[in-house]
Order: structure tokens, then sequence, then C-alpha cells
């Protein structure tokens, strides 16, 4: 379903959604023979089923359930089901400042185009409630969905895998990756000890983790609880202190300290810039 009334107040904030729905398709639909180029940005949330994907700088990929895919203004792609196999998915299309910055600066990379998140209850959640809000189409829809999609971006890009990049070819870090999503209340991430409980080599995992990933496994860990704690902010109306609270800060006052050093504000600000967004 596409937007028919933009937001001016999206397009300035970076972030606008220009149309988004469900999409069931049958074996062997879609568009598996057809190559199309688009002029935006395209999020595909694949919940079921199987797709093939293919596009000049992946080459021919398989894509399974749990996966979300990006598609770039530009890049000619074709996609579709190709065995005897249904899927369901929800799709978005959109564009803006964002993501342009995110193309230039390589952290969304058309040769490096999924993410393994899996069956994410967040990110169906945002996506259903963002279906559901099209029905009512108006400039304060193209604002709230463009905020649901933020948080769908935040979710995808900080606790998705992306097979591409590596991360499934050391069993370990993937596990770790997953403790780390599961124990945010956790004050802190203690690889020694998990390494020591689950008799794995602290010197080896702690060079396979920073190779993998690019960064050690506590600050892995500390963008894990910031991400989280951005998602809380936009789409709970949980108290600030609780928040905290929720991902190991006792102190709510260390929790808004700690949030502006990593963020730049305060989670005050933070909230109240996406309410006067949206």
């Amino acid at each position: 379903m596409w937007l028919s009334e933009q937001s001016q107040s999206a397009q300035r904030f970076g972030l606008e959604v220009l149309g988004l729905n469900e999409q069931s398709l049958g074996p062997n639909s879609g568009i598996i023979d057809n190559y199309r180029t688009l002029t935006n940005f395209a999020l595909i949330y694949l919940v079921k089923g199987e797709n093939e994907f293919e596009s000049a700088p992946t080459g021919a990929l398989r894509l399974k359930e749990g996966d979300i895919f990006f598609l770039f203004p530009g890049v000619a792609h074709r996609y579709g089901t190709n065995s005897h196999q249904k899927s369901f998915s929800y799709w978005y299309v959109f564009d803006g400042t964002i993501p342009r910055l995110w193309l230039k600066e390589g952290v969304l990379d058309p040769a490096q185009p999924i993410y393994s998140v899996g069956q994410n209850k967040n990110i169906r959640l945002w996506s259903a409630d963002a279906v559901l809000q099209t029905k009512n189409n108006s400039k304060a829809v193209s604002d709230s969905v463009s905020r649901l999609l933020l948080c769908i971006l935040h979710e995808t890009l900080t606790l998705g895998v992306n097979p591409e990049a590596g991360a499934h070819k050391n069993t370990n870090v993937k596990n770790i990756i997953t403790y780390m999503s599961n124990n945010m209340s956790e004050a802190s991430f203690d690889m020694l000890n998990y390494c020591n409980q689950n008799r794995i080599s602290y010197e080896y995992i702690r060079k396979a983790f920073r190779k993998t990933t690019g960064v050690s496994p506590a600050h892995y860990f500390s963008q894990l609880k910031l991400a989280k704690a951005k998602s809380l902010l936009v789409s709970t109306e949980e108290t600030i202190s609780r928040i905290g609270h929720t991902l190991g800060f006792e102190d709510p006052y260390y929790f808004s300290r700690w949030f502006r050093k990593q963020h730049g504000h305060s989670p005050k600000s933070f909230r109240e810039s996406y309410r006067n967004f949206a």
C-alpha cells in the first residue's frame, strides 16, 4: 500500500516510509524471471517460506525464514519464490538522508543485503502495527510508520547477523551474541566467566569475536543495550528509570549519564524528539 499523504516532518527528520504492506506469494511466483531497479530503498522481512534473490553485487542467494534483506536505489535485482513453498513477508519502501548516509558510510552495503533476525517478536509486532495503521492514510500515519521503521532498522542492524559478514562461520561468536541479546539485564558481559562455563579458550574467542564483529565483546554488549534502550524509549511508555533497570542500571541517574555519553543526548530528550516527530 502506497501512502498518498507524505510528511514534511518525516522528510526533514531523514527517514520517510513511502509504502508498506504484507505480501503472500504462492509457489513459483513473484518476479523471479524479471529484473527491476528501484529509485528508493526497500526492506523485506521474510516471515515464512523461502525466496530466491539475485543482484549484480550478490549473485544468486537463497533467503530463508527470519531473513531481512534490503534493496537499494539503482541496483537491479529480482526475487520471488522458486520452490513448492508459499511465503509471507512484510515490505517497506523508504528513503531519506539517514539511509543515504548509511549507504555512503558502508553501514548498508548492496553486496551484503541480508540480515538474519529469526522470528523476532519486536519486528513482527511493529510490522503488523504499521500495516494496520496504513488503513488510516494521513500525514500522521506517515510519521508514525516512519518511526516504527526506524525501530526495525535499529533492531536489524544491531541484533541481526549478516551471513555474508561471516558471523555464521564461527558458531561460538554467534552463541555469544545470542547470549548477550537474551541477558541485557546484566550490568556487564563477563567474557571470562562465559568462557569458563562453556569451556572455550578466552584468548581464542576474544580474538575471533573482534575479527567477526569488528569490535570488542564489551563494546558490542554496550551497543546492544543502547539499541534496546532507544527501542524502549520510542515504542513504550515505560519510565526512564524502569527502562534503565531493565537494562541492568540500578541507578537511573547513572543510566541517563551513560545514555548521554553513548548517544550525545539524554534519554528524556531522545524520547521527546520522537514524540515531536510523530
